[in-house]
């Protein structure tokens, strides 16, 4: 075989298991003391921005990981306006809410150019000794739907947005401790998802560039004084 075609092989082979070593499936995909060889079909799709990864009542067929780029995921209410429920970035997991009727519940769509790693949901129910892992990613994304409902219920708009942003960052970070990400959340999703006005979101984001505490542009999200973001979600 040619050398060149070996060599990238072998550079998507390991950019794979890199990518994967950061994804929140890892431990369901390959257990301790398995060999990657014992890894459930998985397959790659691209999914441009705006793109729907999938609807609203689509049979359950697949859990998502996203390895790169991010996924909102969203109701429509019965005047058909969009209700954000969650987003998902590099190394997370999303596609539970069909479990329970084997029917989807919500929409799913790329929030940007984005690549995700499909597993058939039977291959990792069929596997007992994956079964612990995926509760316990199931569990983690129970949770942070318990934390959102807490915080845009209890707290001022000033607390959600810089909470938000705590959360972002940390999602966002994989262990690398860095505060600049590139970030294709739009104002207008974010004011959806906190419960905020627009014009909310912009004015605080506005006080916090101006204090120096950090800004919010078209792609990108850059944390200047990260004690006082933290002090501003009570963090």
């Amino acid at each position: 075989m040619n050398q060149a075609i070996i060599r990238q092989l072998e550079s998507a082979s390991h950019r794979h298991n890199a990518q994967c070593h950061s994804c929140a499936m890892m431990a369901i995909c390959h257990p301790p003391g398995s060999e990657w060889s014992d890894t459930p079909h998985q397959e790659l799709r691209n999914y441009s921005k705006g793109r729907p990864v999938y609807h609203d009542k689509d049979p359950l067929s697949h859990l998502y990981c996203v390895r790169e780029g991010a996924v909102k995921t969203y109701k429509l209410t019965p005047e058909g306006e969009e209700q954000i429920l969650g987003f998902y970035f590099a190394g997370e997991v999303f596609g539970f809410d069909g479990l329970a009727t084997k029917k989807h519940g919500i929409h799913a769509e790329a929030l940007q150019d984005t690549e995700l790693c499909r597993i058939p949901i039977h291959t990792l129910l069929q596997q007992p000794e994956r079964m612990q892992h995926f509760f316990e990613v199931m569990s983690h994304e129970i949770r942070q739907a318990q934390e959102h409902i807490t915080l845009v219920n209890r707290n001022r708009a000033e607390v959600r947005i810089a909470a938000m942003l705590l959360d972002i960052a940390s999602r966002m970070q994989q262990g690398k401790p860095r505060l600049s990400f590139d970030l294709s959340i739009s104002r207008g999703d974010m004011a959806n998802y906190l419960g905020l006005t627009i014009e909310t979101i912009s004015r605080i984001l506005r006080r916090m560039e101006l204090e120096g505490i950090a800004k919010l542009s078209r792609k990108k999200l850059e944390i200047f004084d990260l004690h006082a973001l933290q002090k501003q979600g009570y963090f």
